[in-house]
């Protein structure tokens, strides 16, 4: 069969193969047949970019709700439960017995303490932030004989100190501090009542003073 002369071939028809050496699937460059060029398209790779799994903690998170989660913040639990186990032990020293409730004052500034002495007087003192000395104090309460039965009844029924206490609570909510922590009865149950912080939150967490088993932990 004769085959076309380069000058039977018109323009437009080498155009259209040079093309398909160039990327493009040309299905006919043969004389006396149009050329039928099918250009592949790809696209172009999206500007967006896929979140990191290692991004950092201060940026915010959307939940499958769509609400944005606070930013975790870094949390002074471990600081504040030193703390305030020292300042337990920095009372007693001062004054032997039990202490029945410790709270954060001014801003974490000092920590008063109140133990139930071994006479069975209540008294209160303030022990630096640090927990390391007392700045006043002891101040003896007035404590009647029926408010004194109950403060021993209490402490006779605990089973967990104060410190032991607040070492269950920091499990329980390990971002939290701990601004107060009080022994107390809670629906006929003796309790260590605590309010801890999680960021601008408070949350209240009530142990079992017997077992140690958390009976309460809910945010207000």
């Amino acid at each position: 069969m004769a085959h076309p002369s380069r000058s039977q071939i018109s323009r437009p028809m080498l155009f259209a193969c040079f093309l398909g050496g160039a990327g493009l699937t040309s299905t006919a460059c043969t004389a006396g047949t149009p050329p039928q060029a099918t250009v592949t398209v790809t696209a172009a790779p999206s500007d967006a970019v896929s979140p990191s799994a290692g991004a950092p903690l201060s940026q915010s998170a959307t939940s499958t709700d769509g609400t944005t989660a606070e930013p975790e913040q870094p949390s002074d639990a471990p600081a504040a439960l030193s703390a305030l186990v020292a300042s337990g032990k920095t009372a007693l020293g001062k004054v032997p017995g039990d202490v029945t409730g410790i709270e954060a004052q001014i801003a974490g500034k000092f920590w008063e303490v109140t133990v139930f002495s071994s006479e069975g007087v209540e008294q209160e003192m303030r022990v630096n932030s640090d927990g390391t000395q007392v700045v006043s104090g002891p101040t003896k309460e007035r404590t009647n004989s029926i408010e004194a039965r109950r403060y021993r009844s209490l402490i006779d029924s605990a089973k967990l100190d104060y410190a032991q206490a607040a070492e269950a609570i920091t499990q329980a909510a390990p971002q939290a501090a701990i601004g107060e922590l009080s022994l107390d009865s809670w629906r006929g149950t003796t309790t260590w009542e605590s309010e801890v912080r999680e960021g601008t939150r408070t949350r209240e967490i009530y142990v079992d003073a017997a077992t140690g088993k958390i009976i309460k932990n809910e945010l207000d």
